[in-house]
């Protein structure tokens, strides 16, 4: 006679045993659509991006002081023809771990070129499997591998990381979509404290400026995506997460925030001209850099379809084809909303005061980092609204088995 806790670990392993296959079969998909992602890049070379000869240059010198024995290079030594320079003293060191694996993973073959497609590689697929945990709370195996692959793509994040080959910045596309899981999660125990803290701390170590941008919005989102009676212990619990994520990342940060007097501000952003001062990039200003107006162009159509999105799945709920359309659970539309509005006001002229004379935030230089969490929301509204509505549909269209199947893979390709 089996007793209650073998009955429990057979049910445990059972389902072990199920989700192991989707895992499998979830991560060849996702890896094999990074790798369509950085197709091009064997036709026409590798994207001359913005920083592609800043990350060239630093990887090498920390990777020869990594491989070397140094777990966390700060001074770079064979930097300029061996003066060196305290890079990452200042700059996150995430990134260029993740290019290290690339290397490990490549044998150390290919050269500079090589280990920056496995770096590229490596973020677009732990991003797409990040975003597809998060749309799997709500969503089956098809889709949930389908929306990811669709974040994957999302303007922002592909031009982000091919474009502007700022590696930092897009490495923030892995551990938002995690932080807002331990948002929603019902029971905020000890353990999920924990565990969502250290996904902030991997924001901080990827990419200060993007932290610093998203702190306000996780709070906001912390805060309404709990019922009203809840909400004081919301923002206690994102409070929580971020001293505690700051906490594991002071080894980085604190000597960063010591040291941080020792550079002068008029030199490192004013000095360098009106491309690096953060109220000429705002929505609005008279001075708009061309390529700022592109930016807001493209966070402008995600920003679209995700709301398009939502106003579809409210309309064809309220059709009489809708009657059965699924809802995604709990209150989580609100917060998306929300942080949505919150990163167009900080991206508008409106919000100049603040940019102006918050010192911390003026020198994140580009208002537009906040395409990140547009990003991040646009997509997760296509995820909760699109795939009930094309199943409704299908369903009133009484389409089943293979049909069905293929009209779904038609639509994720078109899209």
């Amino acid at each position: 006679m089996k007793t209650r806790s073998t009955t429990d670990s057979d049910s445990l392993s059972a389902t072990r045993q199920r989700r192991l296959p989707e895992a499998v079969a979830v991560a060849a998909a996702l890896l094999g659509a990074a790798l369509v992602a950085v197709s091009p890049h064997a036709v026409f070379g590798f994207p001359s991006g913005h920083s592609v000869n800043v990350n060239v240059f630093w990887y090498d010198c920390f990777s020869a002081q990594l491989f070397g024995g140094e777990l966390l290079p700060r001074w770079l030594f064979d930097y300029w023809d061996g003066l060196g320079a305290p890079v990452f003293y200042f700059y996150a060191p995430f990134p260029y771990y993740l290019l290290a694996l690339g290397e490990i993973l490549l044998i150390g073959q290919w050269g500079d070129f090589g280990v920056l497609n496995a770096g590229h590689v490596l973020l677009f697929f732990l991003s797409s499997a990040a975003f597809y945990v998060l749309v799997r709370r709500y969503l089956g195996p098809f889709w949930a591998t389908a929306t990811a692959i669709g974040y994957m793509f999302a303007p922002y994040h592909y031009i982000d990381l091919e474009k502007r080959a700022a590696m930092g910045e897009a490495s923030a596309y892995i551990w938002i979509p995690l932080i807002l899981i331990g948002a929603l999660r019902t029971e905020k125990t000890w353990r999920s404290t924990v565990v969502t803290s250290f996904a902030y701390a991997g924001l901080v170590l990827s990419h200060l400026p993007s932290a610093l941008l998203a702190a306000p919005a996780i709070a906001l989102f912390f805060l309404l995506s709990s019922e009203r009676p809840e909400r004081l212990y919301a923002l206690a619990h994102a409070l929580t997460v971020g001293i505690l994520g700051v906490t594991l990342s002071a080894f980085y940060l604190l000597p960063t925030l010591m040291l941080r007097d020792t550079l002068s501000f008029d030199g490192w952003v004013t000095a360098q001209g009106a491309h690096y001062v953060a109220t000429e990039w705002l929505i609005g200003s008279p001075d708009l850099p061309k390529f700022g107006r592109y930016i807001y162009q493209v966070l402008g159509g995600t920003t679209a379809l995700g709301l398009g999105s939502w106003a579809a799945h409210e309309a064809f709920r309220r059709s009489r084809f809708g009657a059965e359309l699924e809802h995604p659970e709990g209150k989580i539309t609100a917060p998306i909303i929300a942080v949505i509005c919150l990163c167009w006001f900080l991206m508008s002229r409106l919000s100049w005061p603040l940019w102006e004379y918050l010192p911390f935030l003026s020198q994140v230089q580009f208002p537009w980092r906040l395409g990140v969490l547009i990003d991040v929301c646009g997509l997760l509204l296509v995820a909760l609204f699109v795939p009930p509505v094309i199943e409704s549909a299908l369903t009133a269209l009484r389409l089943a088995g293979r049909r069905r199947r293929v009209v779904e893979w038609a639509f994720c390709a078109v899209a």
